[in-house]
Parts: structure tokens; sequence; C-alpha cells
């Protein structure tokens, strides 16, 4: 199947969210169009937010029971006020108020023939892979977002949820996904409390990968204080690999920065991973899998166990105690405010740990940027890159 990339966004540039979807989710062959349409419109088939020219969410104008599922995102540390919006939001859908005070709308517009087709439309493609008659979806969509890619909430048509599916755009999210994939594999097994996604399918979709995850039931009150298991969670993520001890030099940051400039020159981040082995180039650290995301949005505490999700920054070879390391710095920056220099200024650069998890962070901002994505709002990896020593040099 001939590879696809939908549009390239530049945060310079006006989004093109809905040509961003409809290049995703369907071929460029298939007779679908997305358009915004005005409250009332009866071929209205999402609500939008925040607007239906140019949408973050989409839900589905279905089954309120899929309207109101589509709220129900809640995670370990979730600040009380944001918990009792998320519990308004998800009233407000499942009652149909949401339907009537949101003004954005947005109807698919094509050929039947087309929308049904398995070769045309990813949806009906996953509804066969999810053996169901047809598939309702909510689409969150932020094309200019540094990992973005459309992440799509399936119910089936009583609204029944069903499935997640991360959809890759490009060849930066493609590798995303693929390690998601891979890692969700890997986490079937994983030692308690650590409870991951299991995984329900890896269709290929124009030339990408498409992961598809059973939906979690995440409790609506915290089970338990937040970060109550958090060392025992990054320890079962430590055994999802092999822990052994390396020169800094063959760890798995300085690894995966050749593997990148070898693709794409990059002079600024070979001389971020010189610097670093040049100073720490005799030292050894102990290195194994880590998760790469392990923040209190990506968890939740449901009895005995926690719930994690979004695998697809996991890796090897990072220094132990990086997955540990890496919470506290979001929480910081964006549970705390603080920004991502104040975050980062504690941490110990004679440590060959730190700096080794300061160029991940440098790198992987790197491998976004090469997409046209930066984290613009945080600036995690140039804040890491000038912890080392060395501005961004873009």
């Amino acid at each position: 199947m001939t590879t696809v990339e939908a549009p390239r966004v530049h945060r310079d540039e006006l989004p093109g969210a809905l040509a961003w979807i409809r290049a995703a989710l369907w071929t460029p062959e298939a007779d679908v169009s997305l358009v915004p349409v005005d409250r009332g419109d009866p071929r209205a088939g999402w609500l939008a937010r925040p607007d239906g020219a140019d949408p973050e969410l989409l839900v589905p104008l279905g089954p309120a029971r899929a309207a109101g599922a589509v709220s129900r995102r809640f995670w370990d540390g979730m600040p009380p006020a944001r918990r009792a919006r998320q519990w308004v939001g998800e009233a407000t859908l499942r009652t149909g108020l949401a339907q009537r005070l949101w003004p954005g709308r947005v109807a698919v517009l094509g050929a039947a023939a087309d929308l049904a087709d398995p070769d045309c439309s990813l949806l009906a493609r996953l509804a066969v892979v999810l053996d169901q008659p047809a598939l309702l979806a909510a689409v969150t969509a932020r094309p200019s977002h540094y990992n973005a890619k459309p992440v799509l909430q399936l119910f089936d048509p009583a609204g029944r949820a069903v499935a997640f599916a991360k959809v890759a755009v490009d060849v930066v999210s493609a590798s995303y996904v693929h390690t998601e994939i891979e890692w969700l594999r890997r986490a079937a097994g994983a030692a308690a409390p650590l409870r991951a996604p299991r995984l329900l399918a890896a269709p290929d979709w124009q030339g990408r990968p498409v992961a598809v995850l059973e939906p979690m039931d995440l409790p609506r009150l915290p089970r338990r204080a937040p970060g109550w298991a958090r060392e025992a969670v990054a320890d079962a993520v430590t055994g999802l690999g092999s822990r052994t001890v390396v020169p800094v030099a063959e760890s798995g940051p300085v690894r995966r920065v050749r593997a990148d400039t070898a693709v794409a020159a990059d002079p600024g981040l070979d001389a971020l991973s010189d610097a670093v082995v040049e100073r720490h180039g005799a030292a050894t650290v102990e290195v194994g899998p880590w998760h790469g995301d392990l923040s209190p949005w990506n968890t939740a505490s449901r009895r005995d166990e926690v719930l994690v999700w979004d695998w697809e920054l996991a890796g090897e070879g990072m220094p132990v105690g990086s997955d540990l390391r890496h919470e506290a710095v979001m929480v910081a920056t964006h549970l705390r405010g603080h920004s991502a220099a104040a975050a980062l200024a504690p941490l110990d650069l004679e440590d060959p740990a730190v700096a080794l998890y300061l160029l991940e962070l440098a790198r992987r901002d790197r491998h976004a940027a090469r997409a046209g994505r930066t984290d613009a709002e945080h600036g995690l990896g140039r804040a890491a890159a000038a912890r080392l020593g060395q501005g961004p040099d873009r």
C-alpha cells in the first residue's frame, strides 16, 4: 500500500485540523470531506470543541452513553477542581446539555460506499478488526502538538466503549506508535502493581501503524494517595528488560543520538552528546527500560493496581531511576507552574545519570522538531539542552 502522510503542520501556520483528520482517516481517493456545519444541521455527525472550523476534540452526536464517556478521563493526583470539571463535562455530555450548548458541529460528507469501505475508511477497517458492524469515534486532534497524531475513542453503535486507537500520520508519529505497540506487548507480562492496556490489534493504514488498545475503566474518585506505588511501578517497568552496567558512551541516550544524527545531521545534538561523553566518559551507569512519561496524567490507581498508559516514549538503556526523576520534573512544570529551566535547575550535572536523562530530553525534542513540532508550551527539551551547557541551536 502506498504510504501517505498527513499534511505537516508548523506552529507558525494555521493548523488545518479538519484536513489533517481527513487525510489520516480516509484514503486520498475516497470521496469524503469533513465540513463545519451549523447547530441544527441534520448532517452533523460530531460535536466540535472549541469550534467546527478548527477542532481539537470531536464528540460523536450519537448515543449519550458514548458522548459521556469522552469526558471520563481521570488520573492519579488530578486536582479536585479539574476532577469536578470532568464530572460536570461527563454529565453535560451524557444528559444532552452539551449538545444544546456547544456551538461547533462537523459533518462527514461523501459517498456512502467509500465511508463503508475498509479499503477507504480507517473507521470501517477498524470495525472489521474489532468485529463490529460499525463504529462511532471521538477524535482528539492537535496537529501542531509535539507528538501529534489522531487518537480515536471507539464505541459500538449502542455507545459502549470498545477500544482506543492511535493513528500514525508521518515518520515521527509512526515511530511513536511502533514504540507503543512494542512496549504494550512487553507490558502484558508486567509485575504487579503495574497494569498496562491490552493491545487488541496493530493494523497498518496507508503504510503507517495503528495501535488499537482496550478501553480502561478509570476510577472517578481517587483510590490512593498520588504516588502511592510509584517506586514499585518504576521497578516493574525496569523489569520489562535487562538491567546492565555500561559505560556512558554505550548508554541508550548516546546510542539513540548516533542513530538519529545518522539519519538527519544535527551538529548541535552531536555536540551535546559529545560533551556528555567527554565529561562522564570514564563513568559507568546502571541502565534498563523506562516508560519515558510516567506522569500522574498517564496513571490511575484502581484497587491494588496502577493503570499505566501512553507508552510511546518508552525505551531501553536509560539510567535506572529516570522515570521517577522525570515524574518530578513533569509535576513541577505541568501541575505546579514552574518553568522547565526552574524544574531542571536542581539536577546535579556531575551525576552521569542526570546528564543522560537531560540528553534524552533534548534528543526527543529534536526528533519531534524534524516533523515541524516543538514543545512550545513548556520547552523541556530546549531547557535540557541549555542545562547541559548548550542552547537549542535550531
